[in-house]
C-alpha cells in the first residue's frame, strides 16, 4: 500500500450514525441521528456507472475515503460529503498493527428524476 500523507486530507465530511428509538405509545420505531463527527479526509473516485434501470437513469459510483483512524467507524455509519450521503461498504485500517488511518470504500446510487 502506498504511503498516506495527512496533507492530502483537504476535504471535510461528516460521519453519521443512526439508531432506532421507540416512537409514541403505539410501539412504533423511528430512526434518528445518534452521533455526528466531522472529519478531514482524502476522497477519490474508484469507479462509476451510469445507465438505464427500469426507465430511469441510475448512477452508481464507488469512492475511497481516507481519514485518521477511529475504531467507532464501521459499515453501520454513513458518510456525508457535499450534500450527498454515501453508504459505507467496507472499513479497514491502513496497517492493522498501528491503525493510523481508516480507509473506507463508499458508494452512492442516484436516480435521475428529471431530464431538464
Amino acid at each position: 500500500m502506498k504511503n498516506i500523507s495527512p496533507s492530502e486530507f483537504t476535504i471535510q465530511g461528516t460521519m453519521k450514525a443512526y439508531g432506532s428509538s421507540a416512537a409514541g405509545t403505539y410501539g412504533g420505531v423511528t430512526k434518528e441521528l445518534k452521533e455526528s463527527v466531522t472529519v478531514w479526509m482524502k476522497f477519490e473516485k474508484l469507479s462509476g456507472n451510469t445507465g438505464p434501470t427500469q426507465a430511469q437513469m441510475m448512477s452508481d459510483d464507488t469512492w475511497r475515503a481516507t481519514m485518521y483512524y477511529n475504531p467507532a467507524f464501521t459499515t453501520n455509519w454513513l458518510l456525508e460529503y457535499d450534500g450527498q450521503v454515501y453508504q459505507i461498504n467496507s472499513c479497514k485500517a491502513d496497517d492493522p498493527a498501528y491503525k493510523k488511518f481508516n480507509i473506507l470504500e463508499v458508494s452512492t446510487s442516484i436516480t435521475q428524476t428529471s431530464w431538464s
